[in-house]
């Protein structure tokens, strides 16, 4: 019981660590990118609409593909069997 108590606080460790790098490198992103969004200049706040619409679809696009190529792995090996 104390071992998987450890091994749960040890990952909740992992997980504090990368929540934090992630705060760390995303800031310095985000906040450009949120003051290109609240520009006047069209050609910025245009540019920085694109940039986000490209990141919030890339995530979507790469669900779809992975689901995809899954099946098609998947039905794959259940008509042929697994490669000997």
């Amino acid at each position: 019981m104390l071992k998987m108590l450890e091994a749960m606080l040890q990952g909740s460790l992992i997980s504090i660590e990368i929540f934090v790098l992630t705060l760390l490198f995303s800031l310095p992103l985000a906040l450009p990118v949120a003051l290109g969004r609240m520009s006047r200049s069209r050609l910025i706040s245009g540019a920085v609409n694109v940039y986000l619409l490209i990141m919030r679809e890339l995530r979507l696009f790469c669900s779809l593909f992975s689901c995809i190529s899954r099946r098609i792995i998947c039905s794959r090996f259940r008509t042929t069997g697994l490669p000997q």
